[in-house]
């Protein structure tokens, strides 16, 4: 699984000018994770957030609106501080048609909402399980008001990373959460 992972995001130029055994080494192993993650969150995802978001947007053809480069995550406390690690995720269909900001506070004890790079990392992934759909990135908010929220959606036939007022509930979104 890390060897396939890393893989697409390799070939998606996520590893600049590093070879592709060069870009595995500085992978950390798959940890193991709480047996009821995986029905959970049941994506394992590789989050490599050494580049930039605007960057990462490049590489995977997602436009990017001309605010979204400024970000802060919501809760510092479960923030994850490494710049490459896995996660065990779900993409946002748990709670779809809720709110961003209702989700927060609805999220378990040891679950706590995607950030704007371990959304790109589950496009980059997975992309085609989001076609068509929203995924609200609730970890991720704007730096002076954290109630707009990032979310990853489809706008005109082409992915779209952008904020949104987390309060409001769009039918076509939900907040997608991992375990901490």
């Amino acid at each position: 699984m890390l060897v396939e992972q890393a893989r697409r995001l390799y070939e998606k130029g996520f590893a600049g000018d590093l070879s592709f055994d060069e870009y595995v080494a500085s992978i950390p192993m798959i940890p193991d994770f709480p047996e009821s993650y995986t029905a959970r969150f049941p994506e394992l995802l590789l989050v490599d957030a050494r580049l930039s978001v605007q960057r990462q947007c490049e590489l995977l053809g997602v436009d990017f609106s001309n605010e979204s480069h400024s970000y802060v995550n919501a809760d510092f406390y479960r923030a994850k501080t490494s710049k490459v690690y896995w996660i065990r995720a779900q993409d946002g269909r748990v709670y779809k048609g809720k709110s961003a900001i209702a989700c927060r506070t609805a999220f378990a004890e040891d679950e706590v909402g995607l950030s704007v790079h371990e959304g790109l990392a589950l496009f980059a992934q997975n992309g085609d399980k989001l076609q068509g759909r929203g995924m609200d990135l609730p970890a991720s908010v704007r730096p002076e008001a954290c109630e707009y929220v990032v979310f990853l959606s489809w706008f005109l036939a082409r992915p779209l990373l952008s904020w949104s007022w987390g309060g409001y509930a769009v039918p076509h979104c939900g907040s997608a959460s991992r375990g901490k």
